[in-house]
């Protein structure tokens, strides 16, 4: 049986993996190509300008003097790019919101002289479960083989409280965005036009 513990550790897993792919993807997509080498006898033009400026759409590359962006392609083309940008860009959002909740977490640590850990239980004093709520979760989900309570009482608590941590974690990126307090800076990508 797979413990609700070892569930979560392998998504956080997997998602982690994703967002490493994404930022990836979205990296090499919208890095400006490399310099090309060339023999040296070969002139290379030390300047290159696009023939619009086009500053919200990105670089993808240069045929000789002329250099394309992203929204100058066919459909065809610009869709698929567009759409590997906005999966890319949801992933570092995911990334970015427990970078965000858990700097303003260190932030106040730092302004009150408290350890992370401190900040984290004056936030979130319920979080931690009662025998209560880790009987309840025991009984609403067992099935037949299940193992008895005493060998994963320690599994579901550790669920419940990461659980708990993630429902409060986004009530305080909610409300601190709310507020005004917090706010994402990078790019939304730009969808392409028809």
């Amino acid at each position: 049986m797979i413990s609700p513990s070892s569930s979560l550790l392998r998504a956080a897993n997997l998602l982690a993996a994703v967002a490493i792919i994404a930022v990836a993807v979205h990296y090499f997509v919208t890095q400006p190509p490399a310099a090309i080498t060339a023999p040296a006898d070969t002139p290379v033009p030390v300047t290159v300008t696009p023939e619009k400026p086009q500053p919200s759409s990105p670089v993808l590359f240069r045929i000789e003097n002329r250099i394309y962006h992203q929204n100058e392609l066919p459909l065809e083309f610009s869709r698929p790019l567009y759409e590997i940008d906005s999966m890319a860009h949801r992933q570092r959002l995911l990334v970015l919101e427990q970078a965000l909740t858990s700097a303003y977490i260190d932030q106040i640590a730092k302004q009150e002289q408290k350890d992370s850990a401190a900040v984290l239980n004056s936030l979130y004093p319920d979080a931690a479960p009662n025998e209560a709520a880790i009987q309840q979760f025991y009984d609403e989900n067992r099935q037949r083989g299940t193992p008895p309570f005493e060998q994963i009482r320690d599994n579901i608590r550790d669920y419940l409280l990461h659980s708990a941590l993630e429902e409060n974690r986004q009530k305080l990126l909610t409300e601190l965005l709310i507020q005004g307090k917090a706010e994402f800076l990078m790019d939304t990508p730009t969808p392409p036009s028809s």
